[in-house]
């Protein structure tokens, strides 16, 4: 395991549930990075990582955090 520290900024938060599958996942990232994110006062941020945390308890989301700019 490493670490590396990701530079402070600001995030789109999106949930989706446990149990979706990698196909799902997958077509939540296509809407959020082609048809969300241009249609919004953002930009996304290609200096950052995308954020995916998963749930440790059950009734949890999975969250995907995406990072932004301002246009």
């Amino acid at each position: 395991m490493s670490k590396f520290t990701i530079q402070a900024g600001r995030f789109l938060s999106f949930s989706c549930p446990v149990e979706a599958s990698e196909k799902h996942i997958n077509r939540l990232y296509e809407i959020i990075r082609y048809r969300f994110i241009p249609s919004s006062p953002f930009v996304y941020d290609d200096q950052r990582p995308n954020i995916e945390i998963f749930p440790l308890g059950e009734g949890q989301s999975f969250e995907i955090l995406i990072p932004i700019k301002s246009k």
